[in-house]
């Protein structure tokens, strides 16, 4: 049989070829396999293959090779574009643009020459629209127009121009502001509120009261939401009354409440207001005004409820709040506030293309998707075990919750004889079968994981007692839905839609890490056979000292554009130490190999990195502080074999204080910055260090910072003998990385993130890009999506710290897994600590409910710590600590004297052991 592959003529020559008559993408590699097969596979899914045959089987633009590294070049330059085409219609195009090309690149007028270096990619505004039509012409955007009376913005995408125009709302007379409106106002008018247009119908009268977006005299006009709306209500604008049960109202001079207020689905509701016992706080209603569901219920003979709701019900069009006026004999002095945020149609746009907008098919995600359902959002009643509902003021139940195969649902419900506790539901939402009956004589805790193994199952529901019920008991309730991740399914498709690029870019960390997570022996193989480019050994340059020579050798590879620099035992000076005076710079495409008996260190008496990557700058002017560039890093490697070495030095630098001068002190901890630390990464992508041995750090072995992302360690073993010596250190804008199987004695943190966004500037930074976040700065000011795993030894302070602290810092999605302290390593150390701490603080301001979510911890031992296993200090959200244990008489939980309680938290299987 043969294959045939061929060029396409024409435009699209650039974009695809022909595959046995089939048009197809440029998206494939090609790889030799056995000696003389040929493998054509997808550079967007490695699990994929176009085809594997026999050379002989190939017909490559009508010849067949007989030589497979010639074939191999041939058939390449046919199906492989490094540009990665894809194929969107025009309206996907546009969307995309909109949602990606996010540069301002500011106003343009028809004049406006082309830059010396071309236009850059993104949305230009023009400046002149002299009239309707056909408009003011552009020569220099390839003859776009731009109209009187429409918002134009023209997109430059790299090659080709484009644009966008809304008409803006044209009024029969001048359009007033609301400010300068005399109430009442009798329409027909028009008017500008908080950056929407609205319009009063001909005669209907509005007072002062009737705000636009709230009362529905007023009609919101089509147009391009450009900001976030915001709708404010005001205590003076509340009616007298309160809201009963079933949401109707009732008049008492004692409440106020709000009128119907238009809803929008993830609309966010901030509120600060207060109800008695028996009432709830927020009403919500659907398009006609019929009452739905109340939320957030009184359980107190007073309560105050303030917070931040967003709407997840679809049905939801209208909401309506109360609160006690200060003549009820329960009020208590508070400042309401109710306020609406919604978000603008750019937003709201750029959202639809990243996720599930209805134009484009709809693929699985390939990471989990972890959806948590609050108590607040469950709705009133119960379901039978035939599937259907009942009312029940004393149930609550769930929606239909979206499921498939293999997907698990947690849960923690409570429910009573004879009630199932899962329900499930065909694609139509059809009964099907009901889990996990209570077989008790009275209520019963139902608690567990479920996963879904059947095919048919595609709605999940479940029910708990409400806490009118008679048997109800405090509990914990939990309801999540884990929505495994899936790769999309695309060995049928010649095309890739925004859906698909959208999924892709969420690849689950194992899979976006692949290559940077095949172990180590893997990996040298690779390097061996020439995978990583040329191997340079230190001892092929001979002139000059250590650092001389393996800073010629780097400089060679860089020219190179990629390759490893290999040490084994230096041959000039028969030595097995290779010493530094100073910082070896890594450029991009750079391998390190070090072999076994091997230790590359500092020289005593220096004061600089061993390593860092040569993206980063320092400034001459103040070599010690903030550097003057972090240019961007990528595909670093570092491998050491077991016998391998990363040594800090013995004998620090001693001299006076950079900054205060005075007596020689020895400059070393963290008191002196960044310049210490022995391994530094900022600013770096696609990165791994593996094996071996780091010792004798006098500060930070390892540091991670501004804007590092997809990087990998694995199997590497720490010890430092100072305080401040930590193993390994994810600071402010480190996203996409795995730490594991790490060991190690230290004397701080084996391995600790930590988010700190200083309020000022250190003349000795521990941050090479500074202490604190910028708003030009290219990352944010969080760590996310990482995960620790197999972290065992001992540390005077922690195993593993988890710490935010400061303005606007965020850590997000972390999961660590198999805490060890093993005291039996280091029989003399006395930790101080906890195994594991969730902290904030440190000199900073404390953080506030959200900087700290999605922490998910599975199995902390303790043996010695005097915290425990784990401690708490900060307001924890959506987080779950699981397999907790001291094997001491030291209790394995403990709180900080000013932690607060979390949100959405939970602690399970926490033991206390006493017998080691």
């Amino acid at each position: 049989m043969s294959y045939i592959f061929e060029t396409v003529t024409g435009s699209t020559g650039d974009l695809g070829f022909h595959f046995n008559g089939q048009f197809a993408l440029k998206n494939y590699n090609v790889e030799i396999v056995n000696g003389n097969r040929l493998k054509v596979v997808s550079t967007q899914n490695e699990n994929f293959s176009l085809l594997e045959a026999e050379i002989s089987e190939v017909e490559i633009n009508g010849m067949v090779y007989s030589d497979p590294s010639a074939a191999q070049i041939a058939l390449t330059s046919l199906v492989h574009s490094s540009a990665e085409p894809i194929i969107l219609m025009k309206e996907q195009y546009l969307q995309l643009a909109a949602a990606i090309q996010t540069s301002d690149r500011g106003k343009i007028m028809p004049d406006t020459p082309v830059p010396s270096g071309g236009w850059q990619p993104g949305w230009y505004t023009p400046g002149l629209f002299e009239n309707e039509d056909p408009g003011t012409n552009y020569p220099n955007q390839n003859n776009l127009k731009a109209k009187k009376g429409f918002f134009t913005k023209f997109l430059f995408n790299g090659s080709n121009w484009d644009f966008i125009e809304y008409e803006f709302p044209q009024a029969s007379n001048n359009i007033t502001r609301w400010e300068d409106l005399t109430f009442p106002e009798t329409g027909y008018l028009q008017t500008i509120f908080q950056a929407s247009f609205y319009e009063l119908p001909q005669g209907v009268t509005a007072q002062s009261t009737d705000i636009p977006g709230v009362s529905d005299k007023w009609i919101p006009l089509d147009y391009l939401r450009l900001g976030n709306i915001v709708i404010t209500i005001l205590y003076p604008q509340l009616q007298v009354g309160l809201l009963l049960s079933n949401g109707t109202t009732q008049n008492t001079s004692t409440w106020r409440r709000t009128d119907f207020i238009p809803l929008e689905l993830n609309d966010s509701i901030s509120y600060n207001l207060q109800t008695v016992s028996g009432n709830s706080a927020i009403f919500l209603y659907d398009v006609n005004k019929v009452f739905l569901r109340s939320l957030l219920p009184n359980t107190l003979a007073h309560q105050i409820f303030t917070g931040t709701w967003v709407n997840t019900f679809s049905d939801a069009k209208f909401i309506r709040v109360h609160t006690l006026d200060n003549t009820h004999p329960n009020y208590q002095a508070l400042t309401f506030n109710l306020t609406i945020t919604r978000k603008s149609d750019f937003i709201k746009l750029k959202e639809n293309v990243e996720s599930n907008n209805t134009k484009f098919t709809q693929f699985d995600p390939l990471i989990d998707q972890t959806k948590t359902f609050p108590y607040a959002n469950l709705e009133s009643g119960l379901v039978l075990n035939t599937g259907a509902n009942q009312a029940s003021t004393q149930w609550r139940r769930s929606d239909y919750i979206a499921i498939k195969k293999n997907d698990i649902v947690n849960y923690t419900v409570q429910t009573i004889q004879p009630n199932n506790t899962l329900f499930l539901y065909d694609a139509n939402k059809v009964f099907l079968r009901a889990l996990f009956p209570n077989t008790s004589a009275g209520w019963q805790l139902m608690t567990g994981s479920w996963i879904n193994t059947y095919d048919d199952a595609k709605f999940v529901r479940v029910h708990t007692l409400s806490e009118t019920h008679p048997n109800y008991q405090v509990i914990a309730y939990n309801l999540n839905v884990i929505n495994k991740g899936d790769v999309p399914n695309l060995q049928n498709s010649t095309t890739i839609n925004a859906t698909d690029i959208a999924a892709l870019k969420q690849v689950d960390l194992e899979m976006k890490l692949a290559d940077l997570l095949i172990s180590r022996d893997e990996q040298i193989a690779k390097i061996e056979a020439g995978d990583y480019g040329v191997i340079v050994n230190g001892n092929d340059f001979v002139t000059g000292t250590q650092t001389e020579r393996l800073k010629d050798a780097i400089a060679f590879i860089k020219k190179m554009g990629k390759g490893v620099l290999e040490l084994t035992k230096d041959t000039i000076t028969d030595s097995f130490v290779w010493s530094m005076s100073e910082a070896l710079t890594m450029p991009s495409n750079f391998t390190l190999l070090i072999r076994d008996g091997v230790t590359l260190r500092k020289q005593d008496g220096i004061f600089d990195n061993l390593l860092r990557n040569d993206g980063i700058v320092p400034n001459p002017a103040a070599p010690y502080g903030r550097v003057s560039a972090l240019n961007k890093n990528e595909n670093i490697h570092i491998i050491l074999e077991d016998t391998a070495y990363i040594n800090d030095l013995d004998v620090p630098k001693n001299a006076p204080h950079p900054i205060t001068g005075g007596t020689p002190v020895d400059w070393h901890r963290d008191y002196f910055g960044w310049r210490g630390i022995t391994l530094l990464f900022a600013n770096c992508k696609n990165y791994c260090v593996k094996g071996g041995n780091f010792n004798k750090g006098r500060m930070w072995m390892i540091s991670n910072e501004s804007g590092c992302e997809n990087f990998v360690y694995d199997a590497i073993d720490f010890r430092t003998a100072i305080s401040n010596g930590d193993g390994i250190d994810m600071r402010m804008g480190c996203k996409n990385f795995i730490i594991k199987n790490i060991t190690g004695v230290v004397v701080d943190d084996l391995v600790a993130m930590t988010c700190l966004n200083n309020s000022y500037e250190l003349d000795l930074p521990m941050q090479a890009g500074g202490q604190f976040y910028r708003q030009n700065d290219t990352y944010q000011p969080t760590i996310e999506n990482g995960i620790i795993y197999n972290i065992e030894g001992m540390s005077v302070n922690h195993l593993c710290i988890v710490l935010v602290s400061g303005t606007g810092t965020k850590i997000n999605n972390i999961r660590i897994g198999k805490l060890n302290q093993v005291p039996s390593i280091a029989p003399t150390m006395s930790p101080i600590n906890s195994v594991l701490e969730v902290f904030t603080g440190y000199y900073q301001p404390y953080s506030s409910m959200g900087a700290m979510t999605n922490i998910y911890v599975n199995d902390v031992t303790n043996r010695k710590s005097p915290w425990g296993a784990l401690r708490l200090d900060v307001p924890i959200k959506d987080s779950h600590f699981n397999k907790l244990n001291s094997i001491s008489t030291i209790p394995t939980v403990s709180y900080s004297s000013h932690y607060v309680a979390g949100d959405n938290v939970f602690l399970t299987n926490v033991k206390q052991d006493a017998t080691p």
